[in-house]
């Protein structure tokens, strides 16, 4: 349903896809986008990523973005399982890269 609400974050678009918040459209291979916002000045996106074993620090900035926070994931969700470092390796973790 267009306007209806997407993608935790994003809202669906008559073409059936889900518009990301500006600047979450940037980071085009994450499975999810799980939050979007600003915190102590600086926008940020929360991502679900899969794309191998990497850490936060290194997909962050392939986008151009530095990682603020990671965090685990649970039942391959949004669900955050416990914090970690941005360059911990995992296959499967949420991420909060920055906005420029």
């Amino acid at each position: 349903m267009v306007g209806a609400p997407c993608n935790g974050v994003g809202e669906c678009q008559a073409d059936g896809t889900c518009s990301a918040p500006a600047g979450c459209e940037r980071f085009a291979d994450a499975r999810t986008l799980c939050d979007a916002g600003t915190e102590n000045g600086q926008a940020y996106c929360d991502l679900f990523i899969q794309v191998g074993r990497t850490d936060c620090n290194t997909y962050c900035q392939r986008w151009g973005a530095v990682c603020l926070q990671a965090w685990g994931e649970r039942d391959d969700t949004c669900e955050r399982s416990g914090g970690r470092g941005c360059g911990e390796n995992a296959d499967d973790q949420i991420c909060r890269c920055s906005l420029p």
